[in-house]
């Protein structure tokens, strides 16, 4: 009977494979113990210590202070709705109203003096010449600069008075009252399917407030000059239009995931519509020669604004190509034009496994936490995404000088909720997030959206 033999090199191969493969299952052992110890991934984690009130909306009121979604002059004290229909909505921020600092005031709108507070209305086509297609409209204010000149008066708390039409001025003949000279900054949109066509307008109008800087203010009047038209942008819509405090750069959006932004030269008038001629993507902004002084590319001290400052980064810090797609929506952008927020997460309380079922409604729905109902439910909820928005109104982030180039998603109560739920009653949810059962197992979610959709 022959035997097999090994030379001594096959012997420590032998041996040395061995240790490996025994290092190995051990390595694997270990491993499974430690998976083994810990909680299953569908096992919800324990109640926190503290939990916050994130529904913010209980029967259509704030159960928090809040700040209308207003555009502002530059003191932030004359505000215009950026969406209202027929009429132009003006309204005054008084800080003076407040019953207490903000944080610690009454809910609701107590800035302008409660939620019922009435604004002044201004019929819109007195701010564009076209017949119909008037879209979205923000205030322009690049006169709040104070002047080394003065008129040799002193006002009621002993500052020199500026000479000129720094915002706010003592009203001509009337000087009890506070002046704002401005500029709308008005789209117009042909409301035409497969017609991409949208139209700049500007308007100069001046702002008369009497009693100015009290709980008392009022809007007293509203002077409305003549509208200039500006040019004709190859886009469906501008929406989300917003200058900033030098009236150069301006603003906006045209789907539900395409920021641009337009820039004025240094030496061109501000709030003047006939200057933004070009549009961009944001993430251009660093490669723009018209975002530096003397057109100096890529050198952040001569940065015009902040959001030029870095090269912008995606939320893991990846390079964002020059004019790549950003990938978010609902712009705001900071007077300075160093940061620019935006929303970017479109996510549902509710999914269907079938991508038809999106459209259709058929399939089975399924929740992404177990749910039920604060108060009632809506007719057709828990079957199809009828009941939730759908549009990427929620992850409010920042880029520019504040996070060096990158997104970021902001860590507050602007992100107190995920899904797409209205602000009805009927959408009040209670979600059970944590383990043991009873009332401290779950917690309720309110609007996605303020009682007006903000």
């Amino acid at each position: 009977m022959s035997k097999t033999r090994f030379a001594p090199q096959q012997h420590e191969k032998a041996a040395v494979g061995a240790k490996r493969w025994w290092w190995m299952a051990a390595a694997i052992a270990h491993l499974a113990a430690l998976l083994a110890a810990l909680p299953a991934a569908a096992e919800l984690p324990l109640p926190p210590l503290l939990k916050r009130d994130v529904h913010l909306i209980d029967r259509g009121k704030h159960t928090r202070p809040a700040i209308p979604a207003l555009r502002v002059t530059n003191d932030g004290r004359v505000g215009v709705d950026p969406t209202s229909g027929g009429q132009i909505e003006f309204t005054l921020l008084k800080p003076e109203a407040l019953d207490a600092p903000f944080d610690r005031s009454r809910p609701g709108y107590g800035v302008i003096g409660g939620d019922g507070v009435a604004p002044f209305n201004v019929d819109r086509k007195l701010f564009h010449n076209a017949d119909k297609g008037f879209g979205q409209h923000t205030l322009c204010d690049a006169t709040s600069k104070t002047t080394t000149d003065y008129v040799g008066e002193l006002d009621d708390d002993g500052r020199p008075v500026p000479y000129g039409t720094a915002n706010p001025y003592r009203c001509p003949g009337d000087p009890a009252a506070d002046c704002y000279d401005l500029t709308m900054i008005a789209t117009q949109m042909p409301g035409l399917r497969n017609v991409h066509e949208s139209r700049l307008w500007g308007t100069r109008f001046t702002v008369k407030v009497r009693s100015p800087k009290t709980r008392w203010a009022r809007i007293e009047s509203v002077e409305v000059g003549t509208p200039v038209a500006g040019p004709s942008h190859e886009i469906i819509a501008w929406l989300n239009p917003q200058a900033t405090a030098d009236g150069r750069l301006l603003i906006g959006r045209a789907y539900q995931r395409n920021v641009f932004y337009s820039v004025a030269g240094e030496d061109e008038p501000a709030c003047d519509v006939t200057t933004w001629t070009e549009r961009h993507e944001v993430s251009h902004a660093h490669h723009d020669p018209g975002m530096y002084v003397g057109g100096a590319v890529g050198d952040p001290s001569q940065a015009r604004y902040g959001i030029a400052r870095y090269p912008m980064r995606d939320g893991v810090g990846n390079l964002v190509r020059d004019h790549g797609l950003a990938r978010f929506s609902y712009p705001w952008i900071d007077k300075a034009g160093d940061n620019m927020f935006f929303t970017s997460i479109d996510a549902t309380l509710l999914y269907n496994r079938d991508p038809a079922g999106y459209s259709v409604g058929d399939g089975t729905w399924e929740s992404r936490y177990p749910w039920s109902c604060h108060r009632y439910c809506g007719v057709h909820f828990g079957e199809t995404l009828e009941e939730e928005d759908l549009q990427p109104r929620r992850g409010v982030g920042v880029f520019g000088a504040w996070t060096r180039g990158r997104t970021l998603l902001v860590d507050n109560l602007n992100n107190h909720l995920d899904y797409g739920l209205g602000h009805g009653d009927y959408h009040e949810m209670r979600l059970t997030l944590y383990r043991g059962g009873g009332p401290d197992a779950s917690v309720r979610t309110g609007a996605a959206a303020g009682p007006d959709g903000d």
